[in-house]
């Protein structure tokens, strides 16, 4: 069952707290950090914008509790994520969600409406008295956000702007009743029937029956693109079961070429944003 995002609190966040100039002047966050945080995580919360580059590395779902939410499976068993190696890297041929990027960070709002940088106080990333060569300083002496600040609260702002457009999408969906309860079944390669339930998918003979004025409609939105790209990665639960049956050796050797050669994680929705694999 997919439960991940139905918690009292963000993904992942135990303690976020509103960051400050003048109260965190020295605080930082470590300056090599991994994703062993997301190490036990089966899937992450995506924006609609991210669709058509999760689509090469993640079967792309919804949840199935309140209001949907899209989301990237990176495994098909609980508390085991597929993407992260033993030494804490992501795979770096895959592509790196923005809710896994943005982390420790956070966007908050304030009383007044208005959203501040934020980070998550209880993770090994934060380090409240940065040291020098070390770690790596979110405020200079000026009281001003440093690169790394600035780079946090983009990617802040990536993730919240991209909430409209995710929201309105997911609301086409429910109204048009293509949402249908999703089950998996995948052959493993120890010849076990590994089952994943819990989630929602797009029913793909009603959405071939839509009326055309539908069609032109989410055509002009830029909707049916998205269902497409939902459709077209569910192809990657086989990925999925192939990654699981590579020894963790071997994939962790394929991880570590790939960062010999470059390969960068992008995303096309905060461009500029790219980050190196460390």
């Amino acid at each position: 069952m997919l439960k991940e995002c139905d918690r009292p609190m963000p993904q992942f966040y135990q303690w976020p707290m509103a960051l400050n100039a003048r109260g965190h002047r020295h605080a930082g966050i470590r300056a090599t950090p991994g994703y062993d945080f997301s190490r036990r995580a089966m899937s992450v919360p995506l924006r609609a914008s991210e669709f058509a580059e999760a689509v090469s590395d993640y079967p792309i779902v919804f949840t199935d509790k309140g209001t949907p939410v899209p989301l990237a499976i990176l495994s098909y068993e609980a508390d085991r994520n597929l993407f992260v190696a033993e030494d804490g890297s992501w795979r770096v041929e895959a592509y790196l969600p923005l809710y896994v990027r943005r982390y420790p960070f956070i966007g908050m709002e304030r009383t007044t409406g208005e959203i501040s940088l934020g980070i998550d106080a209880s993770s090994g990333l934060f380090v409240p008295r940065a040291r020098e060569g070390r770690d790596l300083r979110l405020f200079d002496d000026e009281e001003q956000l440093t690169e790394v600040g600035r780079f946090g609260a983009a990617l802040c702002t990536a993730w919240n702007e991209g909430e409209g457009a995710t929201g309105a999408f997911v609301e086409a969906l429910v109204e048009t009743d293509l949402l249908q309860a999703g089950r998996i079944e995948m052959k493993l390669a120890d010849g076990c029937i590994q089952v994943v339930d819990g989630f929602l998918a797009v029913n793909e003979t009603a959405f071939r029956a839509l009326p055309p004025s539908t069609v032109l409609s989410w055509h002009e939105s830029g909707w049916l693109d998205l269902v497409t790209l939902h459709l077209a990665s569910q192809r990657n639960w086989a990925r999925l079961a192939a990654i699981g049956a590579m020894p963790v050796v071997e994939r962790d050797r394929k991880c570590q070429a790939a960062r010999r050669a470059g390969v960068r994680h992008m995303a096309s929705n905060d461009p500029g944003l790219a980050r190196v694999a460390s």
